[in-house]
């Protein structure tokens, strides 16, 4: 099949990460994959027979956007058009009408925000959803029932790494306010007080973004206190994956948490919003439906960080062993090339 995948930025993020893995399986098993988006530094991970147009997606670009699209569609004798992220939703719903396409809709963030164009529903062939927790949100949009998918998000298991006896904690995102807020958090109020439990622990930040100099700030003056490389600063990384193997724990949700798991190593759930548990065989089963986010959780602070995390180094060969159980069954459920073959199922089903 050939298939065209609409996305506005290439850069690094979840929706990014997805459709960059997401494309490279479709890729591997006999597909013809095009994207179009905005140039950005996910291309390089890219298989190199996928082909990727970069195009400036902009809400005032509109007309151009769509006219220029709509031309590789025809070019390129597209047969299924996959969109993600809210502009690139509407401008496929507009361009499979117009040219007869199917579109398959992907919501990465919020129902309302993703969907929020009555177009985008109503012309959107299938709908997929990569949280049960935002699925089950979308019933305020009725008119979709008929069209809506739970399919996960993939990711490629890594092989089985050796037992990691560091203490190095990583947080890997994008440095905006949002994970900046967690992370300064960290950085001044807990780090200060697991260090004096545990000695060698280390703090990898993982990322670029226009928060980076607050948080780097932060990051000179907790190392100046400590006299020490406590807080590593690795910036943007097109490859987190040998982060990740390196690391103790994770912090974390969603797509880093998945790929962190994939590899053996164990996670917190922790963003701005929520604070929850370190995940587990007992509550893997509901973390995995909402993305492994503590829904209903309270924002995090720093002495309920501070007790998870004393707890977690204090067991931690327990959780060691935990997250390999964890480790088989994300290999089951989210298995990059296994979601790529549910993915293209629904693909034929439309065409």
């Amino acid at each position: 099949m050939r298939i065209l995948h609409i996305i506005k930025n290439f850069d690094f993020g979840g929706a990014e990460n997805h459709l960059c893995e997401l494309a490279n399986s479709l890729d591997l098993i006999g597909n013809e994959i095009f994207i179009i988006g905005g140039s950005g530094r996910q291309k390089a991970k890219l298989n190199p027979t996928i082909i990727f147009i970069p195009l400036r997606l902009r809400s005032l670009l509109f007309l151009m956007n769509l006219l220029m699209i709509a031309c590789y569609v025809i070019h390129y004798r597209i047969q299924v058009i996959h969109a993600h992220q809210r502009y690139p939703i509407l401008l496929a719903s507009i361009i499979g009408k117009i040219t007869r396409v199917p579109v398959v809709s992907t919501v990465h963030g919020r129902s309302q925000y993703d969907l929020r164009h009555r177009i985008s529903r109503k012309y959107s062939s299938k709908i997929i959803f990569v949280s049960k927790f935002v699925l089950k949100a979308s019933s305020r949009f009725p008119d979709i029932q008929d069209k809506v998918v739970f399919i996960p998000n993939g990711v490629s298991i890594a092989i089985k790494k050796p037992y990691n006896s560091s203490f190095r904690i990583s947080y890997i995102s994008r440095m905006d306010s949002k994970h900046s807020s967690v992370i300064i958090l960290f950085i001044q109020k807990v780090l200060p007080r697991l260090i004096k439990d545990y000695p060698m622990i280390t703090f990898n930040i993982v990322g670029s973004g226009y928060c980076l100099q607050e948080v780097k700030k932060e990051a000179l003056q907790l190392n100046q206190e400590f006299n020490r490389e406590v807080c590593i600063l690795s910036g943007f990384q097109s490859e987190v994956m040998a982060h990740i193997q390196e690391s103790a724990l994770i912090l974390g949700v969603g797509r880093v948490a998945l790929e962190a798991l994939a590899c053996g190593v164990p996670v917190l759930s922790v963003n701005k919003k929520h604070l929850g548990a370190m995940i587990s065989t007992k509550n893997y089963s509901w973390y995995k439906e909402n993305n492994f986010l503590a829904i209903a959780n309270d924002p995090p602070n720093a002495d309920s960080l501070y007790d998870l995390l004393h707890a977690y180094f204090a067991n931690f060969s327990y959780w060691q062993d935990e997250t390999e159980l964890l480790k088989k069954k994300v290999d089951e459920e989210f298995n990059s090339l296994k979601i790529a073959v549910r993915i293209e199922s629904l693909y034929k089903e439309l065409i």
